[in-house]
């Protein structure tokens, strides 16, 4: 297993996504050899804000960017992590995806929420429900699960990108 930054879902402990993070596990390994697995929990919104800050430099988002930044570096070096490069690159990987789908210079909100949102269920980040309520809060619109899903479905179409598989949890897709 090479050394890389591992997703895990979206942990909700309410109904809304308020308080929602997303666990960004890093796994490396010290000055002795062992090896760890550091994480860093980063708030749903603030991960939208950081893959819009990847899309789109901008001026307002050098703050949030320096401070997830020096985020994921006290979390490696807690962990005596040497080779950060290593340790990042499947985080880069995922933030490249992000970044690459769906980019569009005259794009709204809108379809950067669904670009967001099917990143995550792409990457079984998030289920069509933790979608659609986060989605609901950005765009302000009170938005169904099935909703939300024919809506990404039609984006990824329309952005010729493959679509998200709907699976039941506690069962294989077929």
């Amino acid at each position: 297993m090479s050394d890389a930054a591992e997703p895990k879902s979206v942990d909700t402990e309410t109904d809304s996504l308020q308080d929602a993070y997303i666990h960004l596990i890093f796994q490396g390994r010290d000055h002795t050899g062992q090896r760890h697995r550091p994480f860093l929990r980063v708030p749903v919104d603030d991960f939208y804000h950081i893959t819009q800050i990847f899309r789109r430099i901008g001026v307002g988002n050098v703050q949030t960017l320096i401070t997830f930044v020096d985020s994921i570096r006290i979390v490696l070096a807690g962990a005596h992590i040497t080779n950060i490069q290593d340790a990042l690159q499947g985080f880069w990987q995922i933030m490249e995806s992000m970044a690459d789908a769906g980019v569009d210079e005259e794009e709204t909100n809108e379809d950067r929420v669904l670009a967001f949102t099917y990143s995550l269920l792409r990457a079984k980040l998030m289920t069509h429900a933790q979608a659609a309520a986060w989605a609901s809060r950005q765009l302000g619109q009170d938005i169904t699960p099935n909703a939300w899903r024919k809506r990404v479905d039609r984006w990824a179409k329309s952005n010729n990108l493959a679509p998200v598989e709907q699976r039941k949890y506690g069962r294989k897709p077929k």
